[in-house]
């Protein structure tokens, strides 16, 4: 009986590594896994935004993901108050979550990004529930403003650059 539970423990062991390699390499080639054109990190390392040939992504630490999704929660609960039907019924919705540490849009989703007084402002066309400027640092302000502004310009000369060819 041991040989027995020996062999499976063997066979499952192997199945779930040829499986987890399986993953590994659909994640490399997967779409929005392109390697980054320019990745920018923001004032406090805890931030990057970046372009890849097809799509624009923010990723972010852990700590900002919790404080995002707090912010989210919060604003939710807040929302929720807020809104009845005429019969006093509260119309509820779900809050939004940020369930990795990645954000990420494609070209055709986003509509406009603009530079102005050093700072980026997107504009979607098909807009998720959350977007670039909805995620805040520790610092307590939007993620989206804490880069600098030479590293800003960077981003939509290489984005304009890109749009291009």
């Amino acid at each position: 009986m041991n040989v027995l539970a020996a062999k499976y423990s063997f066979l499952m062991v192997l199945f779930l590594t040829s499986n987890m390699l399986l993953a590994s390499n659909f994640e490399d080639n997967a779409p929005g896994t392109d390697k980054p054109i320019l990745e920018i990190a923001d004032k406090f390392n805890e931030v990057r935004l970046g372009i890849t040939n097809n799509t624009i992504y923010m990723t972010f630490s852990e700590n900002v993901r919790l404080i995002a999704n707090k912010s989210f929660q919060n604003r939710y609960e807040v929302d929720s108050q807020n809104f009845e039907d005429s019969e006093g019924n509260f119309i509820v919705g779900t809050a939004s979550y940020l369930e990795s540490n990645r954000l990420e849009y494609n070209f055709d989703d986003i509509k406009n990004i603009e530079f102005k007084n050093g700072k980026l402002n997107f504009q979607y066309k098909n807009k998720s529930s959350i977007g670039f400027e909805d995620i805040y640092s520790y610092s307590g302000t939007k993620a989206i403003n804490n880069f600098y502004v030479e590293d800003l310009e960077a981003f939509i000369f290489t984005l304009t650059e890109n749009l291009k060819s």
